[in-house]
């Protein structure tokens, strides 16, 4: 619902920013128009993604880790949370909590293959259950219980895996595959259908 005076009610809200950011940092653009005229290191999001490149561009493993390291640092929570807007919840937000994801996933990536595959195991129980319809996450999550628990203490089949998971028919497909796969290399017999 809009307010009655709109045109009074921007001017007090860039007002308040102002007083909040600096002068400077909110111009009046032409048309009477108002523009944030902030240097990409002064925006998470835009010094988030600089951090993925470089990350990608680093030449050794533990190198890209800590441009990962230092780009999550940068995330506070979910993207506008607090911010009722359907257009930013339908349009926006689901790209930046992807970002986030491919972050998160390359980092886990990397902290496993370099360290304790079993380190990341609570972390991607938690993402799982944020995200139960992510098929990374369990694929990932699969693989670090595979090399964490030995194959005579543990017998996951694909049913025990996906009786409480709520995904689609072809997320539970790409998991039972992955859980096969798992019980053959650890020589488990598989659950018949």
């Amino acid at each position: 619902r809009l307010p009655v005076r709109v045109r009074a009610t921007v001017y007090t809200y860039v007002a308040r920013l102002r007083g909040l950011l600096g002068h400077g940092l909110i111009r009046t653009a032409p048309g009477g128009a108002y523009l944030i005229a902030a240097e990409p290191e002064q925006v998470d999001l835009w010094r988030f993604r600089e951090l993925l490149v470089s990350s990608r561009r680093a030449g050794s493993p533990e190198a890209e880790l800590a441009e990962l390291r230092e780009a999550l640092r940068l995330w506070r929570g979910q993207p506008f949370h607090g911010v009722e807007s359907a257009w930013l919840a339908r349009e926006v937000v689901p790209g930046l909590v992807d970002e986030w994801f491919a972050a998160v996933e390359r980092r886990i990536d990397l902290e496993s293959s370099s360290a304790d595959p079993g380190a990341v195991i609570a972390e991607l129980r938690e993402l799982v259950a944020s995200g139960p319809t992510r098929e990374s996450l369990w694929l990932r999550l699969i693989e670090a219980l595979r090399v964490e628990l030995r194959a005579d203490r543990i017998a996951v089949t694909s049913s025990s895996i996906l009786c409480d998971c709520p995904v689609n028919r072809s997320s539970c497909a790409a998991l039972s595959s992955a859980s096969g796969k798992w019980m053959r290399t650890c020589g488990l017999p598989r659950k018949p259908s």
